[in-house]
């Protein structure tokens, strides 16, 4: 093997001493070897500078070091073989140097210098990202980005071999190389020009910024759009009151009816009236009949005696005749004697006879006639008492026929009554509603707009050329975001509510590991307002079965409260489990020093858009819809709330869950996942990359991207990754679909942790998460905490500690 004749002798070699130039030429004897008289190869050459830049180069574990590794990433054949043939008989520092195939980065890790191929150069990025601070000696051929070598092949004039070195990237890696090295040929990057190629990476970087100002901006109008929206409302809620005026009219038109109807019924009743007052004069015609009829039966009762009369007269007038009957029969002899006499008398007796039947005749007639009258007169009273009768009856029944009209007609004005009332109650709860709604969607814009003031705010008045401004600036950001986030969240559980949506999603929750999310939480609030949390857990199992998310929310929600309505003093949280009864009951208390609730308000806090104060004076902000969604929430999930307080200081909310006992989560030792090994990001956002890449290295985790699911299952082909955090709304194809694909294969990564990382963050998406296959579910926007936690509960690690910064 022989170094070339060929090298350029850099311009720094020129101003060398002669004793330090015999040095450089016993130096390249040295590596030429005693006999050597042929001009090297390319693929010697570099396979002699190799082993010269791993001979000047010192690791700082290099003690601890059997053998010196070497890494060969790419497909450069030659310069494999012929290092593999020489490395043998190589050591550095009486270590053997050894040679490994690298066909994944993923394996580079554990070697002290890795060789990457000409026409892997393009990846030199991602190698570098993945290798940083590894205390790994990189070897590149031909790279172009002079920011990113340490040592780098160069060909001047695509003839003469060369190379470059990057002291500054060897330097951050804790390696240290000899500056002899130079001598063999190379030469030094110099800083200015890293200086300048930074400067355009920074312009770069500023040019993105502008274009993440111009999506704001975007966002920004889109709220603007919403507002329009909103103002649009406004016109249907003046359309709404348009209707309640036309509503108010036809009102007043059914009020002039009624009064119509009224009028109409008083009529009816005045007509009733004069038909009781005919009836009443038929009545009275009737009685007089009557006694008519009782002084006619009077005179036929007198008449009958005086006949009476004439018939015992008539009878007393035979009786007599048979006496003279009898009398003649004894002095018939005395008549024979006297015939002469009675012969005298015949003629007389003739006539007193013929006399008598005369009246015998007369009487007849008579009686005749008075029967006739006797009959005539028993004829008409029946006649006058069966009219009187019907007259009395068809009285009765045109009385009882009015008596149900009116009946009738005062029931339908009492319906009609009842039915105007019910329209004015129902107007009144209408207008009420609208009212409500009316100040909802006015609190709503308003609350958004405050927040969305300070984002605008801090983004339009932040010095760029002050660190303690920018500090502000994100601070103010930070805050305002998390309001906002906090008012979104409420309005889409309140929405979730009255479409009856909500999913009940019972799971086993470490219950220590949610109380202290929720504590970071609520001590930044506390702090900023010098408030004193006091927070105590009173022997809680370590794990439960509830759903966790409902819970959570619950206790955010009446924690938020009492440090919204505390200006000073303390907040006090108390949990405890009563394991005694059946199901279990998990009891948290929030008590604050707050200004109390009066005790006629109790009733009502728990009502949708029900705020103590209203207006544009009031005190504290807020949509007035907390309360009302825990108590929902808590009738969803089997539980019960209470509130006490003396109305003057400080209030207490009680809350009791029905909670089952949990089983703690074993993980099994053959599925433990390397966390060593990077995490994949299924994302099809810019945005949503670049934030969840840098989140994950703060806690120390490498990352692979992928845009959509298809490419995920792509990557999970060629890498191995210790957790996929999985967005759902993507082209191509969706997160679920993708894990779908994952758990239906066949190898180990069948049970590679899954984690849902959605916007779109309801109980029915959660319970879609979990159907499909997904460990669990993380709603947008992130917080650093909360991914944290979800990590190192499905790696099965007690904690992830967070990676300092590192400029």
């Amino acid at each position: 093997m022989q170094i070339p004749t060929t090298f350029i002798l850099p311009a720094r070699l020129q101003s060398l001493s002669i004793m330090q130039i015999v040095m450089f030429w016993m130096l390249l004897i040295l590596s030429i070897g005693a006999g050597a008289k042929e001009t090297l190869s390319e693929v010697e050459t570099k396979t002699a500078f190799i082993y010269r830049f791993i001979e000047h180069t010192t690791w700082p574990e290099e003690a601890r070091l059997d053998t010196i590794r070497v890494g060969f990433y790419g497909r450069d054949e030659a310069l494999f073989d012929e290092f593999q043939s020489v490395v043998g008989s190589l050591s550095v520092r009486g270590k053997a140097i050894t040679l490994h195939r690298v066909d994944s980065i993923l394996q580079a890790r554990p070697m002290q210098v890795v060789i990457v191929s000409k026409e892997e150069t393009v990846h030199l990025e991602d190698i570098s990202s993945y290798l940083v601070k590894t205390g790994t000696l990189v070897i590149s051929d031909g790279a172009i980005n002079k920011n990113l070598v340490m040592i780098n092949f160069t060909y001047h004039d695509n003839k003469h071999l060369s190379f470059e070195v990057n002291k500054s990237n060897i330097v951050y890696e804790g390696l240290t190389i000899s500056n002899d090295v130079l001598l063999y040929g190379g030469t030094e990057i110099e800083v200015a020009t890293l200086y300048k190629e930074i400067e355009y990476s920074l312009r770069k970087i500023k040019d993105q910024l502008q274009a993440q100002k111009k999506e704001l901006a975007l966002h920004i109008e889109e709220i603007n759009r919403q507002e329009l929206d909103i103002i649009g409302q406004k016109a249907e809620i003046e359309r709404y009151k348009k209707d309640i005026d036309s509503a108010n009219a036809l009102l007043s038109q059914k009020a002039n009816q009624l009064q119509q109807r009224q009028a109409m019924l008083t009529q009816a009743e005045a007509d009733l009236q004069q038909k009781n007052s005919a009836l009443r004069n038929k009545a009275r015609e009737l009685s007089a009949a009557e006694e008519l009829v009782l002084e006619k039966n009077t005179e036929l009762e007198i008449k009958e005696i005086a006949l009476q009369h004439v018939e015992d007269e008539l009878g007393s007038s035979k009786r007599n005749l048979s006496e003279r009957d009898k009398a003649l029969k004894i002095k018939e002899l005395e008549v024979r004697q006297l015939e002469k006499s009675i012969e005298k008398n015949v003629g007389i007796l003739q006539a007193l006879q013929k006399n008598i039947e005369q009246k015998e005749g007369l009487l007849k007639q008579t009686s005749q006639q008075v029967e006739d009258q006797s009959h005539t007169i028993t004829s008409q009273r029946n006649v006058i008492v069966i009219a009187l009768i019907a007259l009395l009856c068809v009285s009765i029944a045109i009385i009882l026929k009015q008596k149900a009209a009116l009946k009738r007609e005062r029931k339908l004005l009492e319906i009609e009554e009842q039915l105007v009332s019910a329209q004015k109650d129902s107007i009144k709860a209408y207008e009420s509603s609208l009212k409500l709604k009316n100040d909802f969607l006015t609190a709503i814009n308003h609350e958004l707009r405050t927040p969305m003031n300070g984002i605008k705010g801090a983004i339009e008045t932040v010095e760029l050329d002050s660190m303690d401004s920018m500090r502000t600036a994100l601070d103010m950001i930070d805050r305002s975001s998390l309001e906002m986030m906090r008012l979104i969240t409420d309005i889409l559980d309140y929405t979730e509510i009255q479409s009856n949506q909500m999913v009940v999603q019972v799971e086993n929750v470490n219950i220590q590991t949610m109380f202290k999310s929720v504590k970071s939480s609520i001590e930044k609030r506390c702090e900023l307002k010098d408030l004193k949390l006091i927070w105590i857990e009173k022997e809680i199992p370590g794990w439960l079965r509830i759903d966790s998310r409902k819970v959570e929310n619950v206790i955010e929600k009446l924690l938020d409260n009492a440090v919204k309505f505390t200006q000073h003093g303390e907040v006090r949280f108390i949990a405890s489990c009563d394991t005694s009864v059946q199901p279990w009951q998990l009891v948290c208390m929030v008590e604050d020093t707050g200004p109390g609730i009066e005790v006629e308000y109790q009733g009502k806090i728990f009502d949708a858009f029900q705020q103590r104060e209203s207006g544009f004076d009031r005190n504290y902000s807020g949509l007035g819809i907390g309360l009302s969604i825990c108590k929902e929430l808590l009738l969803q999930i089997g539980g019960d709330i209470k509130v006490e307080s003396d109305g003057h200081k400080g209030s207490r909310f009680t809350v009791c869950f029905n909670v089952k006992e949990g089983t703690p989560m074993l993980v099994d030792p053959e599925q433990v996942v390397d966390t060593s090994l990077p995490v994949l990001i299924v994302e099809d956002n810019p945005v949503n990359q670049k934030i969840l890449q840098k989140m994950l290295t703060k806690l120390g985790f490498d990352s692979i991207l992928a845009n959509n699911g298809d490419e995920a299952l792509k990557l999970l082909r060629l890498h191995d990754v210790c957790l996929v955090l999985m967005d759902l709304q993507m082209p191509v194809m969706d997160g679920f679909t993708c894990t779908q694909e994952i758990r239906a294969k066949k190898d180990y990564q069948r049970d590679i942790p899954v984690i849902a990382v959605t916007a779109n963050l309801t109980d029915v998406t959660a319970a879609q998460c979990l159907t499909c296959g997904m460990n669990a579910y993380l709603g947008k926007p992130v917080k650093l905490d909360t991914l944290r936690s979800t990590i190192a509960e499905h790696l099965a690690v007690s904690d992830i500690k967070l990676v300092a910064h590192q400029d």
